[in-house]
C-alpha cells in the first residue's frame, strides 16, 4: 500500500513531491501548537490555584487584623 502511495506521489512530478511536504508541515505544526496549547493551559492553571491560595491568606490575614481592632476599642 505504501509502495502504492509513493508511486502516485512521484508520478505527480513535484507537485505531488510539495504537497506531501505541506502536509507533513502541516501536522507537525499542529502537534506542536497542541503541545504549547496544553502546556499553557497547565500553567494557567498552577497560577489560579496560587491566586486562589494567596486570596484565602489575603482574607485570613484582614480577618485577624479586623480582631485585633476590634478587641481594641
Amino acid at each position: 500500500m505504501i509502495d502504492e502511495l509513493f508511486k502516485g506521489i512521484v508520478t505527480q512530478g513535484p507537485l505531488g513531491v510539495f504537497l506531501v511536504l505541506a502536509l507533513l508541515t502541516i501536522f507537525f505544526l499542529y502537534k506542536e501548537t497542541r503541545h504549547e496549547r496544553n502546556e499553557h493551559l497547565k500553567n494557567m492553571k498552577e497560577v489560579w490555584q496560587s491566586d486562589a491560595k494567596f486570596r484565602e491568606e489575603l482574607k485570613a490575614l484582614l480577618d485577624s487584623i479586623l480582631t485585633i481592632i476590634r478587641s481594641k476599642k
